[in-house]
């Protein structure tokens, strides 16, 4: 049997469908999903100090491994109530680039499921189902057993927002440095909690 151009076998271009990852995870009653591309990492335990004066979105803030990190509570933006007897909470650390800057955060969320493999065709982008109540949700596939509404960190991002979070982080950063050595986190003086 020859092969080549012209043995008579038709090269193989099955039209695959590219898989997107998307890491899962719980509020409330609810499953939700982002682009695992824009998690950094996964950090559980920390108890988040609450910084005044900002908008309800931010929770608060940790330091992790020494740097300031500001985090945010997506169940504001998605309406998603707080249950009284909440589960201990898992941040999502997330890195994304928004408006030409990179801009790290904590998302607070209750438990990570896992990474979902999703093509579009598993995505129903159009708008119809009752998870698109926040802007920030730009599609729902079914998962696992579960239906995700898929989160667009981009839409996350607004220019006030992402100045708070920029702003924020900056100011936690210089009172970090000045707090070292009186065993005061940055954290902390900056919620007043001390």
């Amino acid at each position: 049997m020859t092969s080549g151009p012209c043995s008579g076998a038709l090269p193989v271009t099955a039209h695959r469908a590219a898989l997107k990852e998307y890491l899962t995870f719980g509020l409330g009653d609810d499953a939700y999903a982002v682009a695992l591309a824009d998690v950094r990492e996964l950090v559980a335990g920390h108890d988040v100090a609450p910084i005044a004066g900002t908008s309800a979105f931010i929770r608060g803030c940790i330091e992790l491994r020494g740097k300031p990190l500001v985090v945010l509570d997506p169940r504001v933006e998605l309406a998603v109530p707080r249950a009284a007897d909440a589960r201990p909470s898992t941040l999502l650390i997330v890195r994304h680039e928004a408006g030409g800057a990179w801009v790290t955060a904590g998302l607070l969320v209750d438990e990570v499921f896992g990474v979902a493999r999703l093509t579009d065709n598993e995505i129903d982008t159009s708008g119809r189902n009752d998870e698109a109540r926040s802007p920030m949700v730009v599609g729902v596939a079914a998962f696992d057993g579960r239906k995700l509404a898929l989160l667009e960190l981009e839409r996350l991002w607004s220019p006030t927002r992402r100045a708070e979070v920029v702003c924020l982080t900056k100011q936690l950063s210089q009172l970090g440095a000045t707090t070292r050595s009186s065993g005061v986190t940055a954290a902390e003086r900056m919620g007043g909690t001390t």
